[in-house]
């Protein structure tokens, strides 16, 4: 038996030595990339899921974000408070780049309504300003008449926001993912909110990360490459 597998395998050496490196390295190459594609194919057919418990779990960091912004408008004194969020038309940044920035919650003081176009995706471009001087100083709080960006001051005169105050909100990576803000009518000096404003988007990051922790994959072979 011993002799008959010692056989097999010099006979399969041999065979193997008759075949040129080229050949052998298009083979081998051949049976990589072939791996490759495979399980990439695998990964794309794995259906995700989503259990009852996720999705309770979404409504209540859901609620717990609607209703912190109208008890923190109502503590703080603003007019309209509202969260915008960054996005690349498909993800949040999260590990991606983006070029939209779009309102995803809102609270207002009774009577003054939501704007128009208060869900509508804005280009970054629109309040690069502003976005900057956010990413240099943090929180920020100005008037109005101050902002340098055109299409931004010409938003926020149509809605009667006379002042406003801004603190970024950071996902997972630690990257800014967007930021919350708050509104005035009237032109008040807005820096006041800003402990307030700080420590509510410390507190609205921490719930959008938890909603965007990863869940540990099983070993693939594409993650090779």
């Amino acid at each position: 038996m011993v002799n008959t597998t010692l056989d097999a395998l010099a006979k399969c050496f041999e065979a193997l030595q008759k075949i040129s490196f080229w050949k052998m390295s298009a083979f081998l190459l051949f049976l990589l990339l072939s791996g490759v594609m495979i399980t990439k194919i695998d990964m794309l057919s794995e259906p995700e899921t989503y259990s009852v418990a996720e999705y309770d779990q979404v409504l209540s960091n859901e609620t717990a974000i609607t209703d912190g912004l109208d008890l923190s408008r109502e503590l703080m004194g603003v007019d309209r408070i509202v969260i915008r969020q960054f996005h690349n038309g498909v993800a949040d940044l999260s590990g991606v780049s983006f070029h939209s920035v779009k309102t995803t919650y809102v609270s207002t003081a009774s009577g003054l309504g939501l704007p128009s176009d208060a869900f509508v995706d804005f280009p970054t471009s629109t309040m690069v300003r502003t976005l900057s001087k956010m990413r240099t100083d943090g929180c920020i709080a100005m008037r109005t008449e101050d902002v340098e960006d055109g299409a931004y001051k010409e938003y926020l005169t149509r809605y009667r926001v006379k002042a406003f105050a801004q603190c970024p909100l950071y996902n997972i990576d630690e990257r800014p993912s967007g930021f919350v803000g708050v509104g005035f009518v009237d032109d008040r000096d807005p820096s006041y909110v800003l402990p307030q404003l700080r420590e509510l988007a410390g507190k609205v990051s921490a719930i959008f990360k938890s909603l965007h922790k990863e869940k540990p994959a099983p070993w693939k072979f594409w993650k090779w490459f």
